[in-house]
């Protein structure tokens, strides 16, 4: 009994932790693709010459 309840507690644990870095992953990715396209907003305020042309073709 104990070794398997042992091997739940490892499952367990290793179950939290991939949910924890996928959690971690998914923040990251969100925050500097938000952070890219701000950089992008500023860049095209910044240029609206350049922003035109790149928006007609």
């Amino acid at each position: 009994m104990k070794k398997s309840r042992s091997q739940v507690g490892l499952v367990v644990i290793s179950t939290l932790i991939g949910v924890w870095l996928n959690v971690n992953l998914v923040l990251t990715i969100a925050f500097s693709m938000s952070y890219f396209n701000m950089f992008i907003l500023c860049w095209l305020l910044k240029h609206p010459e350049e922003a035109k042309v790149l928006f007609d073709g």
